[in-house]
């Protein structure tokens, strides 16, 4: 059962980076067959990626990976695609500014929304299984004592949820009566 879904999972994210790569084909062999006339196409494809940085704690390199793995079992002999990383530490409303500006990031991995669905293509395929749609709410051990008579939502309205300023997840505390401390450092969280 366990192996079954790991390879429904491992197919599905094989198959959504293969729509990405024939995408990208697509795209860039327009603009390539336009400018065939005037000099040689280039001998590979460049994707642009966010770069990492120690703030993502190491997450981006899951994505990366995981997108180089595709890549590579759809890969072009003759136009071989390379991960080229941004410069330059950005914040997922920038990135996702990025993704529709010429010479931005061509592919990011983020959670969705209305919004963010208006900004750019979704590709939808769980990269976590689902499991990013879960929260799980830490606290600091030095104020457990004052969580234990939690039970209900108002209870937890007293305290304030710190979240990065541009995920989804913020607005929805905000709009359902919570306080919310904003940040695009996760260390200020803690």
């Amino acid at each position: 059962m366990i192996q079954n879904r790991r390879r429904v999972r491992l197919f599905s994210i094989v198959a959504v980076m293969i729509i990405w790569h024939l995408f990208c084909q697509q795209v860039f062999g327009s603009v390539l067959d336009s400018a065939q006339t005037s000099q040689l196409a280039p001998s590979s494809y460049e994707v642009k990626i966010v770069e990492s940085s120690e703030l993502d704690y190491d997450s981006h390199a899951y994505y990366s990976a995981l997108l180089k793995l595709a890549l590579s079992k759809t890969e072009d002999p003759i136009k071989p695609t390379y991960l080229v990383e941004s410069s330059g530490n950005l914040v997922q409303e920038r990135v996702l500014r990025q993704l529709n500006q010429e010479g931005g990031v061509d592919v990011f991995w983020t959670v969705t929304s209305k919004l963010r669905e208006q900004q750019a293509i979704p590709v939808r395929v769980p990269l976590l299984n689902g499991i990013m749609g879960y929260r799980v709410s830490l606290i600091r051990q030095n104020t457990l004592h004052e969580f234990n008579n939690v039970r209900s939502a108002p209870d937890l309205k007293r305290f304030v949820a710190g979240q990065g300023h541009d995920w989804p997840d913020f607005q929805i505390l905000e709009h359902n009566g919570f306080t919310a401390l904003g940040t695009s450092n996760y260390d200020i969280i803690i």
